[in-house]
């Protein structure tokens, strides 16, 4: 801390958080060397924006150009959130931490199904993101306040909320597949050979 406190912040970067507000931050990239480590060349990266105290990420990239070094550490730490969210969603929406089973095995089918949904929640979220049914979702979310940038909780909600007032399960939504009127001869005879049918 003693160290990134001497340096100025050099460089900036703009980006929006979970909530969608804008958030600028400034950062010092420190080329360091650890006791333990003499050898090794390491970056401390210093960024300032995220509270009272500089993050401070270290690193063993190596690059020429030190604006895109330090934008390339943030970044990338920064999209670790984005995992952590992730996981933190799907135990909550799912309650994966009030199981009742008995062994192993229902866990991962459990889990399996859970991480299903949440894809299918997140695929929902980006590919259909400017679509009529994207925001019917939205709609049936009954957020209080505005829909925030990450709306996995919302979509959870909105499709547990749409599910629910099926009294027939999910397969009211299915396409029923439509018989076809055209005879087919595989229906009234019996194949015994390649080559013969019997009657």
């Amino acid at each position: 801390m003693d160290v990134a406190r001497k340096y100025k912040e050099a460089y900036r970067m703009d980006f929006q958080d979970k909530s969608g507000r804008a958030v600028q931050c400034k950062m010092s990239c420190i080329p360091i060397r650890l006791c333990e480590f003499p050898d090794k060349e390491l970056v401390l990266a210093a960024v300032y924006g995220f509270g009272e105290e500089p993050m401070l990420l270290l690193s063993g990239l190596k690059m020429q150009e030190r604006k895109k070094l330090c934008h390339i550490i943030t970044k990338v730490y920064l999209l670790r959130w984005r995992i952590e969210e992730y996981f933190k969603f799907k135990k909550q929406q799912f309650e994966l931490e009030d199981l009742r089973v008995m062994s192993l095995q229902p866990i991962r089918i459990l889990n399996f199904f859970a991480t299903l949904a949440t894809g299918y929640i997140g695929l929902t979220s980006s590919v259909h993101r400017k679509s009529i049914f994207l925001e019917e979702l939205k709609e049936c979310s009954k957020r209080i306040y505005e829909v925030p940038k990450f709306i996995f909780y919302a979509l959870g909600y909105a499709i547990e909320r749409v599910l629910s007032m099926s009294r027939t399960g999910i397969g009211g939504f299915l396409v029923k597949k439509v018989r076809s009127q055209q005879l087919n001869l595989f229906e009234h005879f019996k194949i015994e050979d390649a080559g013969a049918l019997v009657f």
